[in-house]
């Protein structure tokens, strides 16, 4: 330990410095070059050591980027998914008033059938009924003719029995 003398006035003050070892002239200069090597090794390390620091911090970045982009198309999946089920949903109430309305169409189909077929019922008989009211008007008109009945005065009874029918038949359906 090497102590420093300073003088203040008449005492003498001793200041202690911490352990310094003696190293030789010659020795100097391989532990300067020792310590230069080491301190330039170091300051690699320090420089490898920032350079990963500042790549992890790039990373981490990225990864925060990733976590929103996540989130953010989690949040959209999950409002897709909600519009899809809604979608189903009104997919099958649109399917379900279909086969309701076809089912309606269906029995207005056979209802209408129905009708058609009563209709040509109805037009069957009225028919007949014109053919037999018309056969009893001609059968009358001949029983109250007097006398020999002519080939004209049968279509003129035919032709008038015709017409009193068509007229009755109007005033019918009128």
């Amino acid at each position: 330990m090497f102590e420093i003398f300073k003088k203040k006035g008449n005492e003498v003050v001793t200041i202690k410095t911490p352990d310094i070892r003696r190293i030789e002239v010659r020795d100097l200069k391989e532990y300067l070059v020792e310590e230069m090597e080491r301190t330039n090794t170091m300051q690699r390390v320090l420089d490898s050591k920032e350079r990963e620091i500042e790549r992890l911090e790039i990373e981490e970045e990225k990864y925060k980027a990733t976590l929103i982009l996540t989130d953010e198309y989690s949040k959209r999946l999950e409002n897709y998914e909600e519009r899809l089920s809604d979608a189903h949903g009104k997919i099958a109430n649109l399917q379900e008033k279909l086969r309701n309305e076809k089912d309606n169409v269906n029995d207005l189909k056979i209802q209408y059938s129905r009708l058609e077929m009563t209709e040509e019922q109805i037009r069957d008989n009225i028919q007949k009924e014109l053919v037999e009211d018309c056969c009893d008007l001609i059968i009358s008109n001949i029983h109250l003719h007097k006398g020999a009945l002519s080939k004209a005065k049968a279509i003129e009874m035919v032709e008038n029995a015709k017409n009193r029918r068509t007229l009755k038949w109007e005033k019918e359906n009128d």
